[in-house]
C-alpha cells in the first residue's frame, strides 16, 4: 500500500504540469492593457513601512526680516514678518527651518546689521542651503551690498528667494533681474530721503525746528506733544549750578555717580553725557537746527559749516536761565586749559597769564600719536585716552577708570614721553605700572593681566 502511493505521487508530479507557451509580446502598453483588462491594474505590495515611500529631504532654510525704525507701527510690522514666515514653513513639508534672523531698527544701507552678520557667519558654516526673504529692500537698499551678499552666497550654493520679487539668485536670470530690481529700489530711497531733507530745510527757514527734546535729561512730551519738565528738570538745574560755582565736569561726575544719581535711561553718568547737558543751548530755552546732520555714507555726523544751521530763541521751557547758562561756560575749568576771557570796562581781553611760554599740544591725529588706539590698561582691558593738564603736559589714562570708577579698575596713569618707544609698535600694548625698589616703572605685555581684571570689580 506505501509503495503504490508513493508512485502515484511521483506521476503526479511528472505528468500533470502543462508546459508553457510563451505569448506573443504587446506592441505597446495600451495594447497590453486591451488584451487583458482585468488584469490592468497590479495589486498592492505589501513592503515593510521604511521601503513604501521615498521620502524627500527637506532644504534647510533660513529666513530674514528687518524693519528700519523703532517705532511701534514698525515693531508690528517686525513681528507680523516673522508669524507670516513661521506658518509659511508649517505649510510647506519640502523646507526645513534653520532660524529666522531679524534686525529691528537698522538701515538697509548698513552691512553691519548685527542679525545680517549673523545669518551670513551661519552660511558659511552650512546650517542652511536656502534664504528665504520678503523684498530686495529688505535684504539691503544698497545695490553693491546687494549683489556682493548674493555672489557671495552663490559661491555657497546658497539661493536666496525674494518673495515680493519672485526671484531667486541661483537661477540663470536671477542675478540681472535681482540687479536691475535693487538699483530701481536704491534709486527710490535717494529719491525719498532727498524729499525729506527738502522738506525739513524748508520748515526750518520758517523757524519750526523738527526736534527731538523730549529725549533729554529733563523733559518730557504731554499727550498734546507739547514740550515740558519733568522730575529731572531740578536735577539739570543743580548741574548748572554746580558748573557755575567752579565745579569741573569731572568732579560732577563723581558727585553724580558716588550718590547713585542715574540718568533718564537708568545709565551712569559719564563725563560726556554732563559735558552735553552743559553745552546744550535747549536748556535756556534756545534751539540750533541741523547741529547734526546724515552724510552721503549714512552717518550722523556733528555740523562743522557743511550745512546751514539756524538758532532759534525761545522756542520752548527753559529749565535755567541766561544768566546761568553762560556763568556755567565762562567756568575756567569747564575750558580744559584754554585762555581765560575777562572783562574790563566793557571790553573783552585774554588773559595768557596761564598759558605763558607753553607750547601748543598736537593734535590727537594717527601721525602725531601712532600708538593711540594701540594702548589698552593691563588691569581692565579699556583704552587709554589722552588728557592734557593744566601745564599742557599729556597723559594717557584708563578710560575704565575715568568712566567706572576705582571700584571697576585700579587703572594706569602714563606720561605721554614713556610711550615714545612704542611708536613703531604694530600689535596691541596692555601697560601696566609697578614699583620695583620704590620707583615707579612702566612696561607693556602683548596679553592683559587675566588675573587682576577678573578680580577687579
Amino acid at each position: 500500500m506505501p509503495t503504490q502511493l508513493n508512485s502515484s505521487l511521483s506521476s503526479l508530479c511528472h505528468n500533470t504540469v502543462p508546459s508553457r507557451q510563451k505569448a506573443p509580446l504587446p506592441t505597446s502598453p495600451q495594447a497590453a492593457f486591451q488584451e487583458s483588462p482585468e488584469k490592468s491594474a497590479p495589486k498592492p505590495i505589501n513592503l515593510p513601512s521604511h521601503t513604501r515611500t521615498l521620502v524627500t529631504p527637506r532644504i534647510p532654510t533660513a529666513i530674514y526680516c528687518r524693519v528700519s525704525t523703532t517705532h511701534p507701527h514698525q515693531q508690528d510690522s517686525l513681528e507680523n514678518q516673522i508669524t507670516h514666515y513661521q506658518d509659511f514653513m508649517k505649510n510647506n513639508p519640502q523646507y526645513s527651518l534653520a532660524k529666522i534672523y531679524y534686525d529691528f531698527g537698522i538701515s538697509g544701507y548698513k552691512e553691519e546689521r548685527p542679525g545680517f552678520s549673523q545669518m551670513l557667519k551661519d552660511a558659511q558654516d552650512g546650517h542652511f542651503r536656502q534664504i528665504i526673504t520678503k523684498s530686495i529692500t529688505r535684504f539691503a537698499r544698497n545695490t553693491d551690498t546687494i549683489l556682493k551678499t548674493t555672489r557671495q552666497l552663490r559661491t555657497l550654493e546658497i539661493d536666496v528667494y525674494f518673495e515680493l520679487q519672485k526671484i531667486h539668485t541661483l537661477s540663470q536670470e536671477g542675478e540681472l533681474l535681482l540687479t536691475l530690481y535693487a538699483a530701481f529700489g536704491q534709486a527710490e530711497s535717494e529719491t525719498s530721503r532727498w524729499l525729506t531733507q527738502a522738506s525739513r530745510q524748508r520748515k526750518y527757514e520758517k523757524g519750526q525746528p523738527i526736534q527731538q527734546l523730549h529725549r533729554c535729561l529733563g523733559y518730557r512730551k504731554s499727550q498734546e506733544g507739547v514740550l515740558l519738565p519733568d522730575e529731572n528738570a531740578r536735577l539739570v538745574q543743580e548741574i548748572f549750578q554746580m558748573a557755575a560755582d567752579g565745579w569741573c565736569v569731572a568732579e560732577i561726575t563723581r558727585y553724580l555717580n558716588e550718590s547713585q544719581i542715574t540718568t533718564q535711561n537708568g545709565k551712569r553718568f559719564t563725563r560726556s553725557t554732563v559735558s552735553r547737558i552743559l553745552h546744550n543751548h535747549a536748556y535756556k530755552g534756545d534751539y540750533i537746527c541741523q547741529r547734526y546732520y546724515v552724510n552721503s555714507q549714512r552717518k550722523l555726523v556733528r555740523n562743522k559749516g557743511e550745512k546751514q544751521m539756524y538758532y532759534i530763541r525761545h522756542d520752548h521751557v527753559a529749565l535755567v536761565s541766561e544768566e546761568l547758562w553762560e556763568k556755567a561756560q565762562q567756568n575756567p575749568k569747564q575750558l580744559a586749559g584754554s585762555p581765560v576771557k575777562k572783562t574790563i570796562s566793557g571790553k573783552k581781553i585774554t588773559d595768557f597769564s596761564s598759558s605763558i611760554a607753553l607750547q601748543p599740544v598736537p593734535a590727537l591725529t594717527s601721525s602725531n600719536y601712532p600708538y593711540k588706539d594701540r594702548i589698552f590698561c593691563k588691569y581692565c582691558g579699556s583704552h587709554l585716552r589722552r588728557i592734557i593738564a593744566r601745564n599742557r603736559s599729556v597723559w594717557w589714562i584708563c578710560n575704565g577708570l575715568s568712566r567706572k570708577g576705582k571700584a571697576f579698575c585700579t587703572g594706569v596713569r602714563i606720561p605721554d614721553e614713556k610711550l615714545y618707544p612704542l611708536r613703531n609698535l604694530n600689535c596691541p600694548a596692555y601697560i601696566g605700572k609697578e614699583n620695583i625698589n620704590g620707583k615707579e616703572t612702566y612696561g607693556y605685555s602683548p596679553k592683559p593681566d587675566k588675573f587682576r581684571r577678573e578680580t577687579v570689580r
